[in-house]
């Protein structure tokens, strides 16, 4: 069975009045438009939380818009990954600011 009708399949359960909680990384744009509430992670904190179709308007308020035709968790990831490199960066360079003194 592919991702898709797996996921089909957790929405008719879903539909019943069964909560399903679904975990996946890197959903492809068909599996997130199946996806009612949608909620993203990082570092251990919640990036995100609300419908699919909202990330462009979240990333917009903010400043980071998601360019067109660009999958929205896929910018949500990049967005991420770069936010973890600036704390590393920082965190190094902190370190060898305390190794200097």
């Amino acid at each position: 069975m592919d991702a898709c009708k797996q996921v089909r399949t957790l929405q008719k359960i879903a539909k019943t009045g069964s909560i399903v909680i679904l975990s996946i990384h890197q959903p492809s744009f068909r599996i997130l438009g199946l996806v009612d509430h949608l909620i993203l992670l990082a570092f251990g904190q919640k990036v995100y939380g609300g419908p699919p179709a909202e990330l462009h308007t979240y990333f917009h308020s903010f400043g980071r818009p998601v360019p067109q035709h660009e999958n929205s968790t896929e910018h949500a990831l990049d967005l991420i990954q770069e936010l973890h490199n600036s704390q590393v960066q920082s965190s190094t360079r902190a370190r060898l600011l305390q190794s200097i003194i």
